[in-house]
């Protein structure tokens, strides 16, 4: 998610005959190290974490970790990092609607509403205060994603209009 704590240990190995000392690492920003060792010994195993820091983009993120030993004859160990961040609540495509119509025609619109949490969420209703446009909620998977409709009604007066509209 945008705001939750990520982080993975990736384990390496190292095969060759003399003890690795770690140089640097290159990171892929917002990849930050959170634990990493100085050196490890001929034929031990050992460990970097890595954390996705703040803030995020939401989105595909491909990054990569490029850890340098001192020793000139040992190659960067390079890791992939791979995934997508959401939001724990997702609007599709956008958290609002944009709706217009000509007087005397109906124009409806529908926007998904995505939980990526853990836990269920349930819409009960939408709330507004407008007579210019009525709203559905319709479950689309139970607990986890819903699709709210709006149809403007146009008969309304003319203009630019904003409101709030409170998913209960």
């Amino acid at each position: 998610g945008i705001e939750d704590e990520w982080q993975h240990t990736f384990q390496f190995k190292n095969s060759s005959s003399e003890a690795l000392e770690i140089k640097d690492v290159q990171l892929t920003p917002p990849l930050v190290v959170a634990k990493m060792p100085v050196r490890v010994r001929p034929g031990e195993s050992d460990s970097i974490t890595v954390r996705l820091e703040k803030p995020r983009e939401k989105g595909e993120f491909r990054g990569s970790v490029v850890v340098n030993f001192k020793n000139e004859a040992s190659n960067p160990l390079v890791f992939w990092v791979l995934g997508k961040v959401v939001p724990p609540i997702e609007f599709d495509p956008f958290p609002m609607f944009f709706v217009s119509t000509q007087r005397g025609h109906e124009k409806t619109a529908s926007l998904e509403v995505i939980s990526h949490e853990p836990e269920t969420f349930e819409i009960l209703r939408a709330e507004h205060s407008s007579s210019r446009f009525t709203t559905e909620v319709e479950t689309l998977e139970p607990g986890r994603r819903y699709r709210v409709t709006l149809t403007l009604k146009g008969d309304g007066p003319a203009g630019r209009m904003t409101d709030t509209i409170t998913l209960v």
